[in-house]
């Protein structure tokens, strides 16, 4: 059984381990129940911009004051 499963995982892990595989398309739909979409969004490649931890808490400060007002 290791004959067959160590190769299979050498290379599985060897290759790709720890590198990031970021999106290269992203589509964002907005609908009401069963009604067609009222908007439709898709961003591919140079749109995408990386979006840090840094930049979630931000985020999330921002939607914390909107909601405390």
């Amino acid at each position: 059984i290791l004959l067959i499963w160590f190769p299979l995982l050498f290379f599985s892990f060897s290759s790709s381990f720890y590198q990031p595989n970021p999106p290269t398309e992203v589509n964002v739909e907005i609908k009401v129940g069963p009604y067609l979409p009222i908007y439709h969004m898709t961003a591919q490649d140079i749109d995408l911009v990386s979006f840090s931890s840094t930049d979630l808490k931000i985020l999330r400060d921002k939607i914390d004051t909107l909601n405390a007002e």
